[in-house]
């Protein structure tokens, strides 16, 4: 039971410290600016709807918001696509 009260307590530091949360979100920008400079543009609508999210007191992350998204990343009926903008914005950064 005390290692589960750690960890309550370890989570509950983690969304309230401030610095925490400004470290995620300093990563979130560098990763939807690194998105945006590797996003295909035809008319700008999907690389412009490349953004920082916030979702809740102090989850972070890069949201997607354009229709096309879905089939950037993983293109129709399952073929693998050519730019997969998501997947090599995270295989960047894991390797940074």
């Amino acid at each position: 039971m005390a290692s589960n009260d750690f960890i309550l307590a370890l989570r509950k530091h983690i969304e309230e410290d401030e610095s925490i949360t400004e470290a995620k979100l300093v990563l979130a920008r560098e990763a939807a600016a690194y998105a945006r400079s590797i996003a295909p543009v035809d008319e700008g609508d999907y690389r412009d709807g490349i953004q920082v999210a916030n979702r809740g007191a102090s989850g972070v992350g890069v949201e997607f918001s354009d229709w096309k998204s879905h089939i950037i990343e993983w293109g129709a009926e399952g073929n693998k696509p050519e730019y997969a903008v998501i997947a090599r914005t995270a295989e960047h950064f894991r390797n940074s």
